[in-house]
């Protein structure tokens, strides 16, 4: 639909690019040298990494608009794999690549990302929980969200759902609670 919301956001991302450069490799590394954590506040983050696109997934789709949309998919994903030669991601600790392999079905490496995101690059603080999903099917733009069939609009195989959306959010909801809980029991 010409009339959605979403073509006025791309418009507005095409018209003003300050932050897709800020977002780059290097933009986020001048960030990080320029930004430590704040002592005495918690870190998390929501971890996800997409599947690879494969000829297999591609056949599942009737539409061509889906067929179209997966291979948007297929090149970001594509072009999220290839690692910076100059900004390489940091290995996670153990701690952090345990729980990667124990929640995603294939081996995390340099090369995994959601289509959008490197997932190593993704790792800050806790991991409040590891999915695998692409970029937006975390923010609600995943397969029939919403009982909306057409909300997918960067589909990727992942097979992401309304349970596993309420699940990560109830899991951000849930840190922020308790991190305000503990924030409202300092002394003034």
């Amino acid at each position: 639909d010409p009339n959605d919301p979403i073509w006025s956001y791309i418009r507005e991302v095409g018209a003003d690019q300050g932050a897709i450069i800020q977002l780059t490799p290097e933009g986020m590394n001048l960030f990080n040298a320029a930004v430590i954590d704040r002592p005495g506040v918690r870190y998390a983050s929501v971890v996800v990494a997409a599947p690879r696109p494969s000829l297999s997934e591609l056949a599942r789709y009737r539409s061509l608009k889906h067929t179209v949309l997966y291979g948007v998919f297929a090149l970001l994903h594509a072009i999220a794999a290839r690692e910076h030669l100059h900004y390489p991601y940091p290995w996670p600790i153990e701690q952090h690549l345990r729980q990667l392999v124990a929640s995603l079905p294939f081996e995390p490496t340099s090369e995994t990302n959601d289509g959008i995101v490197p997932t190593l690059s993704q790792i800050h603080g806790e991991i409040l929980d590891t999915q695998l999903a692409d970029h937006l099917d975390v923010v609600g733009q995943f397969y029939n969200a919403g009982g909306r069939p057409l909300s997918d609009w960067l589909p990727s195989g992942s097979h992401f759902d309304e349970a596993k959306f309420v699940a990560v959010w109830s899991r951000i909801a849930d840190f922020i609670c308790r991190e305000s809980a503990l924030f409202s029991q300092l002394p003034a």
